[in-house]
């Protein structure tokens, strides 16, 4: 059993599980950096009420929705069926479907202010919100097509996360 699974075992009740996916209700509300050190983040991006927690082989969504608090995993694909190379955000590492969002991650050598200045130069006219989070963290927002851009900084890399609702199907 994984560190991950032994901590939620103890700290947390099953409470749903769809295709695999298990969503866990926490005892009481966690800090970032504690849920960030027990799930086993490599990186993780904390938001108001939402944690992203990424780790080699999964993504960790943590929600607080009023005094209940959350928490879910996705596994990322081990043989991703297409490898993209995003002009500004580097080499796609996952694409994962969480949701009614799909979430596409890309890692990057350059610096996340340098990926953000070049971003921004390029797309100024579709960029709707901007926001250095802190250092070496950004939130942007865009428009055609909406989406919600988290570029993070983590050691020689940098991960870029874009976040899109998934188009409605047409039957």
């Amino acid at each position: 059993m994984s560190v991950a699974a032994a901590w939620l075992w103890v700290n947390a009740q099953q409470i749903n599980e769809f295709d695999g996916l298990s969503l866990w209700q926490l005892n009481r509300r966690y800090a970032a950096v504690e849920l960030g050190t027990n799930l086993g983040c490599q990186h993780y991006t904390e938001m108001a009420t939402t944690i992203w927690c990424v780790t080699s082989t999964s993504i960790w969504v943590a929600t607080s929705l009023g005094q209940q608090h959350y928490v879910r995993k996705f596994k990322k694909e081990q043989q991703p069926q297409r490898v993209e190379r995003h002009p500004w955000f580097g080499l796609e590492v996952g694409h994962q479907y969480i949701d009614s969002f799909t979430v596409v991650t890309y890692s990057s050598d350059y610096s996340a202010d340098a990926l953000v200045r070049g971003f921004r130069f390029r797309n100024s006219s579709r960029i709707e919100f901007f926001r250095e989070i802190e250092h070496g963290r950004y939130h942007l927002v865009t428009h055609s097509p909406k989406a919600d851009i988290f570029v993070v900084a983590q050691g020689n890399s940098t991960y870029t996360f874009v976040v899109r609702a998934k188009r409605a199907e047409h039957h």
